[in-house]
């Protein structure tokens, strides 16, 4: 089977059986709330790029239909859920952008000189003319942590957003050969990867009114469900991924897995050879299974904590099901 092909098999055979949505029922209505989320910002959108306006509307409209089903799972409603849909989408689509410059550019040190930048990652970068993406990227960083300022606090807000911003710098600095601990590697990567949902569905919460859960303070009970949800997408971006990652010399969570279980595999030669070495440690060590396994418990225990059960909330689970089979 192919290899995205297996991963979608194991992660949605684990969620049908934890007995949630099923997402086919649920694609029309994520397509259509994608549809309609599309960015009223006023950018320089280009013909191509990060700034193309079909991809600005794409990642926008996923932010929004996302923290849509976080507001629901959290029990906010009317004007704070739609303000706080609001927010995930410009996060989303900030953090897109930083993506981009890190990844693609290759202008991670140009970025560093920008505030907020320059302050979250406490350097100074060096000055340079700046591109599009890069201006729209610090506009969007400068509001959003305003708005998770007013939410969270000042102090927490900078240092979480800090946290998230030196994850993407040491992800995006560490090639497949570096000498680094698998631990740190891991972490840094679960912060970037799911960190933002977590900060996401915090600053849900701090906008609603209405009591959720029954035991432990709303706030942990929305960065655990965040967390959960998060992992998914990180999950299903890194297997999309897997061998664009490796053809960039960059670690995603099932190259790390590998490389944990066997790091001759991952430091081989680029070839089909490394290719097929890669899927029988993954296969053998049955990673996928076990990944989508404990993310959709992980996701149980989330919604069990805060009272939540899978046929009272199925529209949002199946906004989230929805999203996960199309990304």
């Amino acid at each position: 089977m192919h290899w995205l092909g297996e991963f979608r098999a194991a992660l949605f055979a684990e969620w049908t059986s934890a007995g949630l949505p099923e997402p086919e029922q649920h694609l029309a209505r994520y397509r259509q709330e994608l549809a309609g989320a599309r960015c009223p910002l006023d950018l320089p959108f280009a013909d191509a790029g990060p700034l193309d306006r079909a991809v600005v509307d794409r990642v926008y409209g996923f932010g929004h239909v996302v923290g849509t089903a976080l507001a629901g799972l959290l029990g906010v409603t009317g004007p704070p859920a739609r303000a706080a849909a609001d927010l995930c989408a410009r996060f989303n689509l900030g953090i897109s952008l930083v993506d981009y410059v890190c990844d693609e550019s290759d202008r991670l040190d140009v970025l560093a000189s920008l505030e907020p930048f320059r302050s979250l990652a406490g350097g100074l970068g060096r000055p340079a003319d700046l591109r599009p993406e890069e201006r729209v990227a610090a506009s969007l960083a400068d509001g959003v942590i305003a708005e998770l300022s007013r939410s969270l606090g000042e102090d927490r807000a900078h240092r979480e957003l800090a946290r998230l911003y030196r994850a993407e710098m040491a992800t995006a600095q560490h090639t497949l050969t570096s000498r680094a601990d698998p631990a740190d590697l891991e972490m840094d990567l679960r912060v970037k990867s799911a960190g933002p949902f977590i900060l996401m569905a915090r600053h849900v919460a701090a906008g609603g009114s209405v009591e959720v859960g029954r035991a432990g303070s709303r706030d942990e009970l929305a960065a655990d469900l965040g967390a959960a949800v998060g992992t998914l997408f990180w999950l299903a971006d890194d297997a999309q991924d897997l061998w664009i990652d490796l053809a960039a010399d960059s670690w995603n969570l099932f190259l790390l897995r590998v490389a944990v279980r066997d790091p001759r595999v991952v430091a081989a030669p680029p070839g089909p050879f490394r290719d097929a070495a890669i899927l029988k440690v993954l296969t053998e060590h049955d990673v996928v299974q076990a990944e989508s396994r404990a993310a959709v418990e992980a996701l149980g225990m989330a919604l069990a904590a805060a009272g939540l059960e899978p046929r009272d909330i199925g529209d949002q689970l199946g906004l989230v099901g929805a999203a996960l089979v199309l990304w």
